[in-house]
């Protein structure tokens, strides 16, 4: 196969520009018409049937290009239309030269072509591409300035030679109805972009993502969105397109994926294949999801008096909220029991090891085994656990402590010694637990800074610690909040930083343990 490809340069003139929101971002809908020039196409080679061996065919041929010399010798004085040409400063007729040869080569190639292949197994894509391909090649011109030269009348031609087929009837008609759908194409006033991406938008907002079994989903949803079906590709034009869903069509599709979604990732099948950890979490998930779902759907109310209409829907929500709260507070409670326990207990060991003299000069690694003996039998724990990425990513991390609960829920411990705030052991000590070590985003975690200061400094330490974090630690995950937290000690401080990954939040905590030291 030589010569060259259709798909080129062109100018677009735009009419109208919409905007449309399409799951979170802006998408441009541009309508107008395009300018392209005339080209040349690929000549195949038809054994079977050409101008070499039937004479009906060269006559043919040589009709058209006078026909089309007529034609092309009047351009563009030849219609009102076309004569504004002669004003666009886009235009130059020497862009049509030897356009009759050019016209009566694409009418017999597309002949031949049709010819070779309307009896063989493939032949609808061969004759519909190339047919396509020759209809593009004429080129276009802009909305007010007429069609391309000779488009009409090669239509004409080219349906009255198909015409003269007494072979393959069926495959016929079709063909003659493919070339006036190329000429003419006719619009789906159902397939309308903008009705498309609102049903879309709705359905994407509605589905309820923000579960944390069916977060995997949303970027899938967020990126492939099945506006089109019936994807073919043109050989000759190396063109790629596929047929718009009407809106029907693209909401039965939305519900049949819903149901594939939710009969397919559901907490019974997660259950039993034994990957939900935390029934807590999930049922908490639930409960705010199905309030959300009901917030989604609003409330109305129909009735004809408007006071009674707005009295009704209040009523309707203040049930709705009471009916939430029964469910979220049970569950939130035992939640809220489960992360306390953890929180008091490390506290309580960490204060435990702080008295003791024994590790007042121990390094750290000693003081954070120490602290996780302490805890109480609630909690299984390890000590430097073998995670993640080291700091120089080559070989595996060592996390310096593990606890998990009864829930199965992991909480990473980083700790180090610290005589004075030093920004680059603070920085790296915060990346490795924050990155290195952690590959699944655990949703809390906890650095041990043991603070080898005098006593009296604790207060002064304590808050340049916190400004480094607040205005020169760069955080890998977005820091939302900084705030402390009471404790039980005056020797022991707690700050909370949140952060969002992924779009979702987590906390590290900062436990800043004042050690006596030899004065």
């Amino acid at each position: 196969m030589s010569g060259e490809n259709v798909i080129d340069e062109g100018t677009f003139f735009i009419k109208d520009v919409k905007s449309i929101d399409l799951c979170g971002s802006t998408m441009y809908h541009l309508t107008g018409s395009n300018y392209s020039k005339p080209k040349d196409f690929i000549r195949l080679s038809y054994p079977d049937h050409n101008l070499e061996n039937c004479p009906n065919c060269k006559k043919r041929y040589e009709n058209a290009i006078e026909v089309a010399s007529q034609k092309y010798n009047a351009f563009p004085a030849c219609c009102a239309p076309h004569r504004r040409l002669f004003t666009a400063p886009w235009f130059n007729r020497a862009d049509f030269e030897n356009f009759p040869k050019l016209y009566a080569d694409k009418l017999l190639h597309s002949w031949h072509h049709i010819l070779h292949h309307i009896s063989k197994d493939g032949w609808k894509d061969e004759i519909f591409d190339f047919c396509e391909y020759i209809i593009k090649s004429f080129g276009s011109f802009p909305e007010g300035y007429g069609e391309a030269l000779c488009m009409g009348m090669f239509i004409h031609d080219l349906k009255g030679l198909v015409s003269t087929l007494t072979e393959h009837l069926d495959r016929k008609k079709e063909i003659l109805k493919f070339i006036d759908d190329c000429y003419d194409p006719k619009p789906n006033n159902k397939a309308d972009l903008t009705i498309l991406a609102t049903t879309y938008n709705e359905w994407y907002k509605t589905f309820p993502f923000e579960l944390s079994f069916l977060s995997h989903l949303k970027i899938h949803f967020q990126k492939n969105i099945p506006f089109l079906k019936s994807m073919h590709t043109n050989k000759y034009m190396g063109l790629t397109k596929g047929t718009m869903r009407t809106n029907e069509n693209l909401v039965a599709l939305l519900i049949k994926v819903t149901e594939k979604v939710i009969t397919q990732i559901n907490t019974l099948n997660l259950f039993e294949s034994g990957e939900i950890f935390d029934l807590e979490k999930v049922q908490l998930e639930l409960i705010l999801q199905e309030r959300k779902q009901k917030l989604k759907e609003g409330y109305n109310n129909t009735s004809k008096d408007p006071s009674t209409r707005y009295r009704r829907i209040l009523k309707a929500w203040l049930k709705d909220e009471i009916a939430f709260i029964k469910k979220l507070r049970p569950i939130a409670e035992q939640i809220s029991k489960r992360v306390a326990l953890l929180h008091d207990s490390l506290l309580q060991a960490c204060g435990k090891m702080q008295e003791n003299k024994v590790f007042y000069d121990a390094d750290e690694n000693t003081r954070t085994k120490q602290i996780l003996d302490l805890l109480p039998k609630d909690f299984f724990t390890k000590d430097q656990s073998m995670y993640g990425l080291s700091e120089t990513g080559k070989k595996q991390g060592s996390v310096d402590g593990v606890i998990t609960d009864k829930n199965n829920i992991e909480y990473f411990l980083e700790a180090f010694n610290l005589s004075s705030i030093q920004n680059e052991i603070i920085s790296r000590h915060i990346q490795k637990l924050e990155s290195n070590y952690d590959s699944k985003g655990l949703r809390t975690k906890y650095l041990l800074v043991y603070c080898n200061i005098k006593d009296g400094t604790f207060e002064t330490f304590s808050n340049a610690y916190r400004e480094f974090l607040q205005s020169k630690m760069v955080f890998k995950f977005y820091l939302t909040s900084l705030t402390e937290e009471e404790t039980k000690f005056t020797n022991i401080r707690l700050l909370k930083s949140m952060h969002i990954r992924e779009g979702k939040p987590v906390i590290l905590y900062h436990v800043l343990i004042k050690m006596p030291i030899k004065e």
